[in-house]
């Protein structure tokens, strides 16, 4: 398995920034991860940056939205597992993900019916990520 996760704008809180990099050290011991962040420029500029970036060369695009389908996390694992080429997740800035981001994306995923900052909405999904993989690698991290 190999994701790369595209992230609009830059952590400025450390606590935020120590947890991620926590998380992102333990899914690396297992799979390839990538956290490219792509500059604050409004929906419709980052989304033009999404769309051009190299990473989404025959990968599979997952765009994270409040509407997007929601799963449990042994559900997320499966979905994980089942995807058989590069990942690619897209997380929004302030203002959400441009239209042409959601539309350009094989799926759409939420995170949570509620609305989260684009720094809890990254912690959350790299920690989701490494749950993920602890649940594949029959690991004691996750308890059902």
């Amino acid at each position: 398995m190999e994701i790369a996760i595209l992230a609009v704008g830059k952590i400025k809180d450390p606590s935020f920034q120590c947890k991620i990099e926590e998380y992102a050290g333990r899914i690396r011991h297992d799979i390839k991860l990538e956290l490219i962040e792509i500059k604050d420029s409004g929906p419709k500029g980052e989304g033009e940056k999404f769309l051009s970036h190299k990473k989404l060369a025959d990968a599979h695009l997952i765009a994270l939205d409040e509407h997007g389908k929601q799963f449990s996390s042994v559900a997320f694992a499966k979905y994980l597992a089942e995807i058989p080429r590069k990942i690619v997740f897209f997380v929004g800035g302030p203002s959400g993900l441009d239209k042409s981001v959601r539309e350009a994306a094989h799926e759409c995923v939420a995170l949570s019916g509620l609305t989260f900052t684009h720094e809890i909405a990254r912690l959350l999904l790299l920690e989701q990520i490494y749950r993920a993989v602890s649940i594949l690698k029959n690991r004691q991290y996750h308890r059902e």
